[in-house]
């Protein structure tokens, strides 16, 4: 592989922010069993193989689960009322996320959404991190 690649591993997802303009939801794949996970692995829980590439994962999919969240769960989030679900990637992959611009009284179950990414908050001057979150597709 020629890029370098660096992950921001605060989040679930790692969220490539090396290649200039390539902000993507990143997964891995086993080279040994060809699984696919939404996070980096050390070992395959399928195959217990060790070896796996980075895979660009579309973002797309549908809720597959979610809940309305009342009460902030952690202060970087700030506000109280706000959808979070698990949402199964066209990959066939789930992955856990906020889902922003909709009012979580409204999430529906296959309802269609996007990963796109948003400034979490910056950890000291310079240092920004930034999550990928779930928004819904409009038709």
């Amino acid at each position: 592989m020629t890029e370098e690649y660096r992950f921001i591993e605060h989040c679930a997802g790692d969220i490539n922010r090396t290649i200039p303009k390539r902000y993507r939801l990143q997964g891995s794949r086993c080279s040994k069993c060809g699984a696919l996970f939404v996070t980096k692995r050390l070992i395959c829980p399928e195959c217990k193989g060790t070896d796996f590439e980075e895979v660009a994962l579309s973002g797309r999919g549908k809720v597959y689960t979610y809940s309305a969240v009342k009460v902030p769960l952690l202060p970087v989030l700030k506000k109280g009322h706000y959808g979070i679900g698990i949402i199964e990637l066209e990959e066939g992959v789930k992955a856990e996320g906020q889902i922003v611009d909709i009012d979580p009284d409204d999430l529906k179950v296959g309802m269609e959404v996007d990963a796109t990414i948003r400034r979490a908050r910056e950890e000291y001057p310079g240092k920004v991190i930034y999550m990928y979150r779930f928004k819904p597709v409009r038709r």
